[in-house]
């Protein structure tokens, strides 16, 4: 799987990075994502869809701060992040479709 080097997030560009050493992260998480330097790490050892899962669960870290909800659940994020992967996966044709209208604006 080949996962961006950089997106965009509510106007802002991130960069990917990946920790080759998985030296960086406290052992209960799987990535981080640095609003002010509008960086988001993840470590190189995990499997495709750990990757995945672990890149959308930081975005949606994002979207919680830029809702300037800082002080947000992890649990209610990872609640998320199984439920929106759930979707996507039982519903590929319909996710499909709406990232093609996104892309079309």
């Amino acid at each position: 799987m080949k996962l961006p080097r950089k997106l965009r997030l509510f106007g802002n560009n991130y960069v990917i990075k990946w920790d080759i050493a998985n030296n960086t992260f406290d052992s209960r998480y799987r990535g981080r994502i640095d609003e002010r330097t509008r960086v988001i790490t993840l470590p190189r050892d995990l499997s495709d869809s750990h990757q995945a899962t672990t890149l959308l669960h930081e975005l949606l870290h994002g979207c919680f701060n830029h809702f300037a909800n800082k002080r947000h659940d992890e649990e209610i994020v990872h609640k998320l992040e199984g439920s929106l992967w759930a979707l996507m996966a039982d519903n590929p044709a319909a996710f499909h479709a709406i990232i093609d209208v996104a892309a079309a604006k």
